[in-house]
């Protein structure tokens, strides 16, 4: 299963605030998987953007820019803008193998 963590909930709605989203791997018991490599599949809606995807990996050659991101040693991050629309954004995440996992901002 995966697990979405945003560092916070509302972000500013001025085209420049970002929210950064940890994504972590987990078996079925609970504990980290840091072998997971999975490939998720990222959507966005609502007021805000994905503003890039990242996973730490140095001999990665995956853009930044997009709506995939392959785990690496069970984490990514998601990059999520405010943009300048005062509202909801939905984020949900999915891969194979995995659950679909769903979290909400606030942009303000």
């Amino acid at each position: 299963m995966i697990k979405l963590s945003p560092d916070r909930k509302t972000i500013t709605a001025n085209g420049m605030d970002l929210s950064y989203i940890l994504v972590e791997a987990f078996d079925k018991d609970g504990n980290p998987s840091p072998l997971a490599d999975n490939t998720l599949q990222i959507e966005v809606n609502g007021a805000g953007y994905l503003a890039g995807v990242g996973n730490g990996n140095p001999q990665s050659l995956t853009p930044f820019k997009g709506n995939t991101v392959n785990l690496f040693y069970g984490k990514a991050m998601i990059i999520v803008g405010g943009g300048f629309k005062k509202g909801l954004t939905n984020v949900s995440v999915r891969g194979q193998g995995l659950n679909e996992v769903r979290t909400q901002l606030e942009t303000q």
